[in-house]
């Protein structure tokens, strides 16, 4: 939310590029977080009907989005529009956080993994693994699941079978 609205203050091109870089990095921390927090507040079919309903949300998001902002930019002008785009986020998010925070479990844990707001971090983490309880920690045979994160697994003693020590990353 605050790297959007820093997108949309954004005095120059140059602080504009950051912004954009910061907002992918948060984008890139926060979604794998969704998927974990869905596979730790629900189980068997109603881990699935969760799945489906943030499908659903992605979808709508991804069809409604550029003609939101197509509208935004013909509403707002040229100049004004392009800003009001990332502006949008900022209202959304102050709603959502709080709902967020009064709605979600502050202490779900799962057998050897630490709290619940951890989870996400070594399925995407820096190391991989060729273990299945940790296959998603590679997309498509990408070094640390395409480097969305840089920190090793806490996960390793326990779920991937390791010896605690980082394995060798995988490289193929």
């Amino acid at each position: 939310m605050a790297a959007s609205a820093a997108c949309g203050a954004a005095p120059t091109a140059a602080v504009l590029v950051a912004a954009r870089i910061a907002q992918g990095a948060a984008g890139g921390i926060l979604n794998p977080q969704i998927s974990a927090t869905i596979q730790q507040l629900f189980q068997g079919a109603e881990r699935g009907k969760a799945f489906g309903y943030f499908a659903s949300v992605v979808s709508v998001a991804s069809a409604i989005g550029p003609l939101v902002g197509g509208a935004l930019i013909a509403g707002f002008g040229i100049h004004a529009g392009w800003r009001a785009v990332f502006y949008v986020n900022v209202p959304i998010g102050l709603v959502l956080i709080p709902l967020a925070v009064r709605l979600l479990p502050r202490h779900v844990r799962a057998a050897g993994r630490g709290p619940a707001w951890t989870y996400g971090v070594p399925r995407c983490s820096a190391w991989g693994s060729r273990s299945s309880s940790c296959r998603s920690s590679r997309a498509a045979g990408v070094p640390g699941g395409g480097g969305c994160c840089l920190v090793p697994p806490p996960c390793l003693p326990r779920s991937c079978g390791g010896s605690g020590e980082p394995p060798i990353p995988s490289w193929t």
